[in-house]
């Protein structure tokens, strides 16, 4: 398979579900504190250090990736004349042509400088979809797309409640539960609940649906600056079907086989 297919097919998926730094997307974030802005360390910029947000809806400064450092999920965004691909000796691109991006997901990319020994016979950035200002895919929220609307069966909406002092931490090993298990679409319903917050919550879920409105079988909790969001099983209702496990230890497949044998 031909690096220049490979680029190309990273490159517009990617840009599928990032957002350039012009939309309002901060305003999702969790609301930073004054206690955690107070712990902030001065970042100044230098020849080695290009400042930029933590990722992940972090509240603080940090330097951008250099190259050959890792990026994705849980890592600051690339210097701006680099890009976050993935490494020479991994192909991203499954057997069935399915771009497998679980690294990504892990901050296992590279920042990388792109230049005719890394195209090969692509033509090079001038070309490239988006450009060499793309910043990286480093936060879990640019990921969530809700499904849509659907059917709200009269039922009144659930109240709005306020949000808390965020604590980075798991409460509990526990996954969490569906609040919608026995209504029609729940994975939906979950959704609309999850976008009625003013803000996203530190590791919140935002579930990803099927078509059909149901649970996807694997879920994740999202990331928080270098906090890599856990992952677990559910059925198609959004029961945990297994225990928290960390994001590289679990795989989209591993779920599916579990609802494919419990059916």
């Amino acid at each position: 398979m031909s690096i220049s297919w490979t680029l190309k097919s990273v490159t517009m998926i990617l840009l599928s579900f990032l957002v350039s730094d012009t939309v309002s997307f901060p305003a999702l974030c969790p609301e930073c504190t004054d206690n955690q802005l107070a712990k902030c360390p001065e970042i100044k910029a230098n020849e080695t250090c290009h400042v930029v947000e933590e990722p992940n809806c972090g509240c603080c400064k940090t330097c951008a990736g250099l190259k050959g450092e890792y990026c994705g999920t849980g890592r600051p965004a690339c210097q701006s004349d680099l890009l976050c691909l993935p490494p020479l000796s991994l192909d991203p691109v499954t057997k069935d042509g399915a771009l497998d991006i679980s690294q990504l997901l892990v901050g296992k990319w590279i920042c990388t400088e792109i230049d005719d020994d890394y195209y090969g016979n692509y033509p090079g950035p001038e070309n490239y979809p988006g450009s060499n200002n793309y910043p990286g895919p480093n936060n879990d929220y640019y990921t969530y797309e809700p499904t849509g609307d659907y059917e709200e069966d009269n039922e009144p909406e659930d109240p709005v409640v306020p949000d808390l002092e965020p604590v980075v931490s798991y409460p509990t090993d526990v996954p969490p539960e569906s609040p919608y298990p026995n209504k029609r679409k729940p994975c939906t319903r979950h959704q609309k609940k999850v976008n009625r917050q003013k803000r996203f919550k530190i590791h919140d879920w935002l579930p990803q649906c099927n078509e059909n409105h149901m649970y996807y079988p694997y879920q994740c909790k999202t990331s928080y600056n270098d906090e890599i969001g856990r992952c677990w099983c559910v059925d198609e209702r959004g029961n945990p079907t297994t225990h928290y496990f960390e994001r590289q230890d679990l795989t989209p497949e591993y779920c599916s086989n579990i609802l494919m044998r419990a059916k």
